[in-house]
This record gives C-alpha cells, sequence and structure tokens, in this order.
C-alpha cells in the first residue's frame, strides 16, 4: 500500500521542505513522523574555531517585542507565518516549532549542518516553542536573521561555533543522449488543487497536480513528481533521496549535489525508483531501478560521485531548554 508522504514547494523556507514543513496560503504544518524520520544533524568533527557571544547581540538589530514560551502539550499542530518576503513581513508567528528549526532560521543553514544536543530535534515534545515577534516591514533576511540569533543567545544562553567539515558530493550533469525532461506550460488560472496523486497501469506516478514536488513511497519503492520547477529543486532534493534510496542514514550529513545539467527551464517530471529504506516487511519483488539509473533512463540526467564538499557547520555549545521569562 502506498503512503503519501510530502508535498514539497518552493518558497523562502525551501530548505526545510526535506523536513516535513508545507507551506502554501496556508501555514507550515509539521507532518511529525515524516519530520522525525529525515530530520538532519550533522556528526562532530573540529575547525576553524569562531565563538559568537554576547558582544554579537549588543551591536545587532533586535526584534521590537518578542514573545516565546514552551508550546502547551494540548497543541498538536505547528504553524510558520510571517517574516521577511511574506505577506506579513513585519510579525513573525511560530507555533509548536522545534529548537532545530530556529537554529536553522537563525543561522540560515540546513539541519544537517547544525551540530548540538539531540533534544533539539525533539519533533513530539516537550522540547517545542512558540514565538510571536515584530519588526520593521522593511526588515531584510539578513537583518531577521541575526534579530533570531540574538534572541536565540538572550532568551536560551545559545552559544555556538563554526566548524567546516566534508559532506559527500555528487554531479548531476546530462547523459548521453540528452535530456529527457518535458518544459512546463504554466496555467495562468491555476489555483492550488487539494492533495493527491495517480499512479500509471504500470506503477509509475503522474505528474502531481499541484505545483512543486510530491513524494509517494511504496513497499520498498519511492516515487517523485514535479510540476513547474526548475532544476535547482531536483539538485536540492536529490541528497535526501539518494540516502533514502540507498539505505543511508538520513539523520547524518546530507551529499550536496553540483549541477552541471546547463538546464535552465521549468519543468514537470516524475522519478520512481527502489528505496532500499521504504518499508517492505514482505520482501516484495521491486521492479523499479536505482536511483541512479532512473536518473539515467528516465530523465536522460547522469549523476556521479565527485569529491567531498567542504561545508560550514554550526557547533552548538551551549543551550538552554526553556527560555527566560518574557
Amino acid at each position: 500500500m502506498l503512503h503519501h508522504l510530502a508535498a514539497m514547494r518552493d518558497s523562502p523556507e525551501s530548505r526545510f521542505e526535506n523536513f516535513g514543513w508545507f507551506r502554501g496560503s496556508e501555514p507550515f504544518v509539521l507532518r511529525g513522523k515524516l519530520a522525525a524520520r529525515i530530520l538532519t544533524i550533522a556528526a562532530l568533527a573540529a575547525l576553524n574555531l569562531v565563538k559568537l557571544t554576547g558582544q554579537m547581540a549588543s551591536t545587532s538589530r533586535q526584534f521590537d517585542v518578542a514573545s516565546i514560551r514552551v508550546t502547551d502539550p494540548a497543541i498538536h499542530s505547528a504553524a510558520i507565518t510571517g517574516g521577511p518576503g511574506s505577506a506579513d513581513p513585519g510579525r513573525i508567528r511560530y507555533v509548536r516549532v522545534p529548537m532545530i528549526y530556529l537554529l536553522q532560521t537563525a543561522y540560515g543553514v540546513a539541519a544537517d549542518q547544525v551540530s548540538g544536543p539531540g533534544w533539539i530535534k525533539d519533533l513530539s515534545g516537550p522540547n517545542l516553542y512558540d514565538i510571536s515577534a515584530t519588526m520593521s516591514p522593511g526588515t531584510t533576511k539578513e537583518q531577521f536573521q541575526l534579530m533570531m540569533q540574538n534572541l536565540l543567545e538572550n532568551r536560551f544562553r545559545v552559544m555556538v561555533h563554526h566548524e567546516t567539515r566534508n559532506f559527500s558530493g555528487y554531479v548531476l550533469s546530462v547523459a548521453k543522449g540528452g535530456a529527457k525532461l518535458k518544459e512546463s506550460t504554466p496555467d495562468p488560472n491555476y489555483v492550488t488543487p487539494p492533495m493527491g496523486v495517480k499512479l500509471n497501469n504500470d506503477g509509475t506516478l503522474q505528474v502531481p497536480a499541484r505545483r512543486g514536488a510530491t513524494v509517494l513511497q511504496g513497499k520498498g519503492v519511492e516515487h517523485v513528481g514535479y510540476r513547474e520547477v526548475p532544476m535547482a529543486k531536483l539538485v536540492s532534493d536529490l541528497g535526501v533521496l539518494v540516502v533514502r534510496a540507498t539505505g543511508g542514514d538520513v539523520t547524518g550529513p546530507l551529499p550536496r549535489v553540483l549541477d552541471r545539467t546547463g538546464l535552465t527551464g521549468i519543468y514537470d517530471f516524475t522519478l520512481d525508483y527502489e528505496c532500499l529504506a521504504c518499508q517492505n516487511a514482505a520482501n516484495e519483488p521491486v521492479v523499479f531501478p536505482s536511483i541512479f539509473t532512473a536518473l539515467e533512463k528516465q530523465l536522460g540526467l547522469k549523476l556521479d560521485k565527485a569529491q567531498d564538499v567542504p561545508v560550514d557547520v554550526i557547533v552548538i555549545e551551549q543551550v538552554e531548554k526553556f527560555p527566560t521569562e518574557n
């Protein structure tokens, strides 16, 4: 039986898409089991120590007003609204968000670029938080990140340093014979449809009706469908897709993929492949190829292993579970 996992959509928070956060006209909603499975934290190493202390808070911008509290256990849905680039740029409202999300937002990094105590990625409580804060509607993304850093430092006593760590790397290029991608024809009257997917008679996924990306898992297989996306979207998703497909550890650092396709259009396409991390307790036979073969045969793209990629990692030296009083 197929299990519908997530719809990954282009947004200012696209770096969180692989971790189960949704955003459209409505707030993000966290799907706990999915997020818990694929939320990532980097492993330990040591280089390039740079302490961030209280001096930054005194020289950086701060929110006009900010309120933080531990989420009421009776609340079961997460929400994220507002901030730079949104319809409400002068205010943020976060409900039931984990510390890992706050750290990602503050430092502008992916989840696997944050290394710290295990509880920071707690998605089921009690270490979840509600934040309401106001700022100038003209606040830039960079200023907003500094505000978040100051907020975490002042209210959670966060101290961090940076380290450069090597992540595995891949190069995506056009295979011999050329790309097999269909360019999108955007509908000017598009209205976001209900969540849903359809399979062809041969078990392959049809292009989803919703814009962005949709992931569907079956017994030992994974299907990914994209509508109206640039090549950069596939490239950003390939790290977690490759790790799941090969049965790797999705809680560790994800591979970085370099785009050398030269493809600059907006595309509709699907990808169907064997997924070693997908449940298949009955060991049913899998008719789909590896993700590497699927990329080449289905999309005309080639994914090759490359040199490791140096990545900046935020290492948490200190963080409190409970914020100071408002």
